[in-house]
């Protein structure tokens, strides 16, 4: 399964059935567009047809899981240094860990402060430059495997190979939605070594060179096994979870073997 592409779903028939919201089961309302990649990632134009996901699942999703989730590290800082704006068409900021950074509107330049020695987190050569650690909170991976099977069920429900509604992705779905303390949802997590791939073209205008980047790109795929995986890579972090069990099965192993950088699985 590579880990840079991008698995368009188009407007081939779905199997799944409108009407009756993937996450809760119930019929409607539907009336508030659902963006399965959030707006704030830099989607704006892909969202799901009316009828699959209710106003209440697609508020909490909102306001409960994505907007906590995506202030965290790797996306809060990877945001900022893409100048991807919010939804409200401001650009990204992050304040946390004794720093700040804000976007500049230009990618990989940002404005940094803090304070090296407040900030246990930074470590500066006496050359000026530097590595900035972010640790984690305590309920991250748990909110971001809650993230990822709601981004994966959502794209998964646009294609034509699955019923969405299928009794196989319950535990998925009842995980994304209401979440499961007690389990231990298996994630797998890389980083992809070389930012100049994410470049995707470049010309010139009368005030210079632009470039385009890729932020994301996504992919849904069929272990031997049966599992189904999703892949979902933001900028150079790729993530990996199944839609299918709570266990990714020898996904991890396949991917290192014929990939230059690996996954590691990333458990509470």
């Amino acid at each position: 399964m590579p880990a840079a592409t991008v698995a368009h779903c188009g407007n081939r028939q779905m199997k799944t059935r409108l009407g009756k919201c993937i996450f809760c089961s119930v019929h409607g309302p539907f009336t508030r567009a659902e963006h399965p990649i959030p707006e704030s990632l830099g989607n704006d134009d892909l969202t799901l047809p009316m009828g699959l996901v209710c106003d209440s699942c697609n508020q909490y999703f909102g306001t409960k899981l994505e907007s906590t989730i995506l202030n965290y590290p790797p996306w809060s800082i990877e945001r900022v240094a893409a100048a991807v704006r919010t939804k409200r068409g401001r650009f990204a900021k992050f304040i946390g860990n004794g720093m700040s950074l804000w976007s500049t509107g230009f990618w990989s330049h940002v404005v940094f402060a803090a304070d090296p020695t407040k900030n246990p987190t930074i470590r500066l050569n006496p050359d000026g430059t530097g590595v900035m650690f972010v640790v984690p909170p305590p309920d991250y991976h748990f909110l971001l495997s809650r993230f990822l099977l709601k981004v994966g069920l959502e794209l998964l429900a646009l294609s034509d190979t699955n019923d969405i509604n299928d009794h196989q992705f319950d535990p998925a779905r009842r995980h994304a939605r209401f979440g499961e303390p007690s389990l231990d949802w298996e994630v797998a997590y890389g980083i992809y070594p070389r930012r100049r791939d994410l470049i995707i073209s470049t010309r010139e205008d009368e005030i210079g060179p632009i470039e385009e980047r890729q932020l994301y790109s996504y992919e849904l795929g069929v272990m031997e096994d049966g599992r189904i995986i999703f892949a979902f890579m933001y900028i150079t972090h790729l993530f990996a979870i199944c839609l299918t069990s709570d266990r990714l099965g020898n996904y991890i192993a396949a991917f290192n073997a014929g990939n230059e950088f690996h996954l590691q699985s990333s458990r509470r």
